[in-house]
């Protein structure tokens, strides 16, 4: 539950602080200056990377406890593992830069997966012919289904994190 408030938390505050300041301001700015606005599916696709890579500060440690969990539950026979035990391992044997291993396939994952999410989303919206949140609810679905494509990096993640090196 804490993971999905801080990182949720942190992934808003940036993606929507990235889109702001895109649309708001970089957008309308080459518009003045160049005549070309930014598209908004671009702006999706950018503060959607932005957004995951903030994220992945805290799913890496995060992440890789629960992984580690599920890896020591099996070496135990099935039996639960507490993740307070595995975070306390972590940090004894490599120190706090421990609960960061796999890190850049934690910000490869979650940076492809919520630019994929966003920027499908923003391409969708104008296209659907539903105003309103049923409007809104459908564009999202969809851009949360083409999102899909990342799965290989959720893969390499959990193979990086699970690594004994």
């Amino acid at each position: 539950m804490a993971e999905g408030l801080f990182s949720g938390g942190v992934l808003l505050a940036a993606k929507e602080g990235l889109h702001t300041i895109l649309s708001n301001y970089a957008s309308p700015m080459l518009t003045k200056s160049i005549g070309v606005a930014i598209p908004p599916s671009v702006i999706g696709f950018v503060s959607g990377a932005g957004g995951g890579c903030a994220q992945s500060l805290v799913m890496g440690p995060t992440s890789l406890i629960v992984t580690a969990c599920v890896a020591a539950s099996k070496e135990e026979g099935g039996e639960s593992v507490s993740a307070f035990q595995v975070a306390q391992k972590v940090i004894h044997e490599r120190g706090i830069r421990g609960l960061y291993r796999g890190a850049p396939a934690v910000a490869v994952r979650q940076a492809t997966n919520w630019a994929s999410r966003q920027g499908f989303t923003e391409f969708i919206r104008p296209r659907i012919p539903i105003d309103g949140a049923i409007g809104e609810l459908v564009a999202g679905c969809i851009g949360g289904t083409l999102s899909a494509w990342n799965t290989p990096f959720e893969v390499a993640r959990i193979q990086s994190q699970s690594s004994n090196d």
